[in-house]
C-alpha cells in the first residue's frame, strides 16, 4: 500500500501533494509573518499613548516610591535587627506574604478604579 507522498509508481502524484503542502506551509507562514508585524505595530502604538497618559504616569511614579519605601523599610528592619542588635518585634512570614499580596491585589483594583473615573 503506498502513501500520499509516495503517489504511484511514477512518483508524480506524491510530488504534487509534496509540493502542495509546502506551498500551503509557506502561505501560512508569510500570512503568520504579516499577522505579527501588525500585532507588533499595534502594541508598539499601544504602549506609546500608554506612555504619554498622565494618569499611568502618576500611577507609575506612585507604585516606584511605594516599592522603594517597602525595601527601605524591610532593609531597615534587617539592619537593626542583625547588625545593629536590636530587639524588633517578630514577623510571622507565613502571615506577612499572603497580607501583603492582598494588599497589592487591592491597590490594583483601588487603582483602576480611579482610572476609569
Amino acid at each position: 500500500m503506498t502513501g500520499p507522498t509516495t503517489g504511484g509508481s511514477d512518483g508524480g502524484a506524491g510530488r504534487d501533494v509534496t509540493d502542495e503542502i509546502q506551498e500551503r506551509v509557506q502561505a501560512f507562514g508569510r500570512e503568520a509573518q504579516v499577522a505579527g508585524e501588525r500585532l507588533g505595530r499595534e502594541a508598539q502604538a499601544a504602549g506609546e499613548r500608554l506612555s504619554r497618559d498622565p494618569g499611568v504616569i502618576a500611577f507609575g511614579t506612585w507604585v516606584t516610591r511605594l516599592w522603594g519605601l517597602v525595601l527601605i523599610a524591610v532593609g531597615v528592619w534587617f539592619l537593626g535587627e542583625f547588625s545593629l542588635g536590636w530587639d524588633m518585634p517578630a514577623v510571622d512570614w507565613n502571615l506577612a506574604w499572603p497580607a501583603a499580596l492582598i494588599v497589592l491585589g487591592g491597590l490594583v483594583i483601588v487603582s483602576a478604579v480611579l482610572r476609569r473615573r
